[in-house]
């Protein structure tokens, strides 16, 4: 069961990293319930920065279920 919540979190942040790359614009959330956006070429570094955070998490999730569903 766990493994089927973490696969679904690495999707779900594959999916942002996707949308992110297409589109040239990553959403982040800020402090409390600010939600920034960041765009490739005016904002690079923001981009940057959020995109391989998501990254991280992505692949992180994604290796946790494999290894939890494998054992």
């Amino acid at each position: 069961m766990i493994s089927i919540l973490l696969l679904a979190i690495g999707a779900l942040f594959f999916w942002f990293l996707f949308k992110a790359y297409s589109s040239q614009k990553i959403r982040a959330r800020g402090w409390g319930t600010e939600v920034r956006t960041y765009h490739r070429d005016t904002q690079p570094m923001g981009y940057w920065l959020s995109f391989a955070i998501y990254l991280a998490c992505a692949v992180w999730a994604t290796g946790y279920g494999v290894m939890v569903a494998f054992k």
